[in-house]
């Protein structure tokens, strides 16, 4: 599938649909050009995926680049932008470091990773 812009020149996203397993799996990558310069941005710098869709719900994925209280890391999360509370099972993956949410997210709000990754692995696993 291509790449749907999210309106940066800076970063985008794209969908792929995996049915080859036991069930269907909805995998979302999200690609952000010149990722080690967003890396340098000031600690308040929030990059968000495209708006997608699971099963008739919205989804937004977040990557914080070094919040204020987890410095030097990749933080990640995903936001339920749905009206309502919805639970959310996902893998969450950068390189081989992998994570698992099982959450209920009430509407707006978001569950993840801050200090998923630091820099420095997230620096060996970036693709050119």
């Amino acid at each position: 599938m291509p790449p749907l812009y999210t309106g940066s020149e800076d970063e985008w996203s794209y969908l792929s649909y995996d049915t080859t397993g036991s069930g269907s799996v909805l995998t979302v990558g999200f690609i952000i050009d010149n990722f080690e310069n967003q890396m340098k941005k000031p600690s308040d710098s929030t990059l968000k995926s495209h708006q997608f869709t699971v099963k008739d719900t919205l989804w937004h994925i977040e990557v914080d680049v070094g919040k204020e209280d987890a410095k030097n890391h990749v933080g990640v999360y995903i936001r339920n932008v749905n009206h309502e509370a919805l639970t959310v099972e996902c893998k969450i993956a950068i390189g081989d470091n992998v994570g698992d949410l099982n959450d209920k997210l009430e509407a707006g709000y978001a569950s993840g990773f801050p200090k998923f990754v630091s820099h420095e692995k997230c620096k060996e696993v970036l693709d050119d």
